[in-house]
Order: structure tokens, then sequence, then C-alpha cells
């Protein structure tokens, strides 16, 4: 991790890995919710479809990463992902990722 002062003067970090993805997940949720009716009036039914992901990433010391957002990779993409935020936030929007398909030598 690297901590920096973003150009607004507030403290801020960077964290990123590099390395292979080992595996790579992909799948959809989807969520129903109704609201009224009753009597002769029926009920408004409304869903949402999610798209949901995850990837491992192994680095070059051996260390594996869990990475928990559908991005587009697949098992054995050499990745560069970056992501950073205020100070105080353990958390962190992606800022950065780089994907393509390992090279054969």
């Amino acid at each position: 991790m690297v901590e920096f002062i973003f150009p607004s003067k507030r403290d801020g970090w960077v964290y990123g890995v590099r390395g292979t993805v080992t595996n790579a997940s992909k799948w959809t949720e989807t969520r129903v919710s109704a609201s009224g009716g009753g009597g002769y009036v029926p009920p408004q039914v409304s869903s949402t479809v999610v798209q949901r992901g995850d990837f491992w990433v192994k680095t070059a010391d051996g260390k594996e990463v869990h990475i928990e957002k559908s991005l587009p990779v697949s098992s054995g993409h050499e990745v560069v992902i970056l992501w950073g935020n205020f100070d105080g936030n353990k958390s962190g929007n992606y800022l950065y990722w780089y994907s393509r398909p390992q090279s054969q030598q």
C-alpha cells in the first residue's frame, strides 16, 4: 500500500496487485420485490438483475489475493489491478485494471 496526498490536500492510499488469475467466477443475482396490492388492486412486482463476479490472483511470491469484482478476466490471464481511497476508508474503488492472456513461452 502506498499513502499519498490527493490534489484536494486529503490523505489517501493506493494498493495494487499483479499476478496470474487462478480462478474466476461469474454469476447473476435476481432480486424480486412487490408493493401495494390488497382488495381489487394487484401488487406491483419488479425485479432487478445484478451481475456479480470474483477471482483469485496469484502473485510472483506465491501470495493469493481475492478480488471481489466482476471484471472481464479468465483463469491464466496476467492482471494488474490498482484501487484506493481517502484515509479512514478500509476499502476503495478500483482505479485501474489490465488483463491479458498469459504469454506462451
